[in-house]
């Protein structure tokens, strides 16, 4: 790179600080889109047993209310995360700004601050599983996994003939 963006900016007239800016944007959304890939990847096998956990615990009857619960809670924890770790990263940012620091420092302050959130909530989640299995340890009913893999399909009981 240190040898050609000098050739670049003296071709097109573009200074150093922009071609710097530009690789290391391309550079943030490429890593972006690696880690989104990560999650989008990670939280497909994780989804089925995570809503078969939350509904095989409870009695048929009230299947459908645990699905909806497990799933409400799943978007409404994403969003509020989200929010939790953005705000992390301005708030971050800007007091590294207001201070003095050069705009790629606050940056860099503000995204490592989020990771590190990010890396305590995976470590509590990851807690959080494994104290849930362990408490999770009685005998479920055969018929509770067929209700729980049912579940996405109708989670409204019907009455028989």
């Amino acid at each position: 790179m240190s040898i050609l963006l000098p050739a670049i900016s003296a071709d097109t007239g573009t200074s150093l600080d922009t071609l710097q800016w530009a690789v290391t944007g391309y550079s943030l959304v490429g890593a972006a889109v690696i880690v989104t890939s990560g999650l989008a990847a990670g939280l497909g096998p994780v989804n089925g047993p995570a809503s078969s956990a939350s509904t095989s615990s409870v009695s048929e009857d009230d299947v459908g209310a645990a699905s909806g619960i497990s799933n409400m809670a799943r978007h409404i924890g994403a969003a509020a995360f989200t929010a939790a770790v953005a705000t992390v990263n301005a708030t971050v940012g800007e007091s590294r700004r207001s201070a003095g620091a050069e705009a790629a420092d606050a940056l860099a302050a503000g995204l490592s601050s989020a990771c590190l959130l990010l890396a305590v909530a995976t470590g509590v989640g990851m807690l959080l599983s494994v104290l849930a299995v362990r408490a999770r340890r009685r005998r479920v009913r055969p018929g509770a996994y067929g209700a729980a893999a049912a579940s996405h399909a109708h989670t409204v009981p019907v009455e028989g003939p």
